[in-house]
């Protein structure tokens, strides 16, 4: 006959003590991950002005980073601007040229020195992945397949996954898509990238924010005033939430990304200490 084997008896308090080390050790320095969905002209461009820096700002949106507002900040060294979207105009070559680069970066320590990574757009960055896939399996220019999206919604999982374990606060933008349920009328407003990531991508960040421009009044000149916010919470069809502001955002709030963290409590440092703030 078997003798039962007698387990050690668990030591509850020691235990509940290094379940709380572990949680603690866990959380790293206060740093932020968001995406940031909005229209075209709605400012989330211009969003790295505000975040700690340095900022690296990779771009795949053509002529999406030759916004005046960030001049002054990319001619100082505040924002570090790479391109992937003109090496080829069918993006064939754009996906497999950023993997390389951001490999690099990340194995060689970079990020470390970094106060914000800002990925500009996701949306472009999914065309030019599925061109990259298409092209691999030789059917550049045809319809994507049912395989072919699966093969994007893993690897923009990942990509997401990597980004939100950097050592620095990591902020991406996207596009807004309207679509309209054939059966029940009903239109969705979400994150514009191709297959299933749509609704998987928001998932995979702490902070989901919807980028607006709200018409004001016009100006003595005439022209119209318009103000620029970031909406955190669901109101009507815009989905957005906060962890960070839970209890401390208000449903609209201004377009800074420094002031947000401030506002939650959050005070981001680099590595050799240095409190950086936009």
């Amino acid at each position: 006959m078997l003798t039962p084997t007698t387990k050690p008896k668990l030591n509850i308090e020691a235990t509940i003590a290094e379940i709380r080390k572990n949680y603690s050790e866990g959380q790293g320095r206060q740093k932020l991950n968001a995406l940031v969905i909005g229209d075209f002209g709605t400012g989330k461009t211009t969003l790295a002005r505000t975040c700690p820096f340095p900022v690296t700002m990779h771009s795949f949106d053509p002529g999406g980073s030759r916004v005046a507002f960030l001049k002054p900040y990319i001619d100082n060294g505040q924002i570090l601007v790479e391109e992937f979207n003109g090496a080829d105009k069918k993006g064939k070559i754009e996906y497999k040229r950023y993997a390389a680069r951001f490999d690099q970066l990340k194995s060689g320590g970079y990020f470390s020195h970094m106060g914000t990574y800002f990925v500009d757009s996701m949306t472009s960055l999914s065309d030019t992945a599925m061109n990259y896939i298409l092209d691999k399996g030789g059917r550049l220019g045809t319809n994507p397949q049912l395989q072919d999206y699966l093969v994007l919604q893993g690897l923009i999982s990942n990509l997401c996954r990597e980004w939100t374990n950097l050592p620095c606060n990591v902020i991406v933008t996207g596009h807004l898509d309207y679509r309209q349920d054939e059966d029940s009328g009903k239109t969705y407003i979400g994150l514009m990238i191709v297959g299933r990531s749509k609704t998987k991508v928001p998932l995979l960040f702490d902070e989901v924010y919807i980028a607006k421009a709200i018409p004001g009044a016009r100006h003595q000149d005439g022209t119209p005033s318009t103000q620029y916010k970031l909406q955190t919470g669901t109101e009507g069809q815009y989905s957005a939430r906060t962890r960070i502001g839970a209890g401390k955002f208000l449903l609209l709030e201004e377009p800074d990304i420094s002031t947000l963290m401030k506002k939650a409590g959050l005070e981001f440092k680099l590595e050799n200490g240095e409190n950086n703030h936009a």
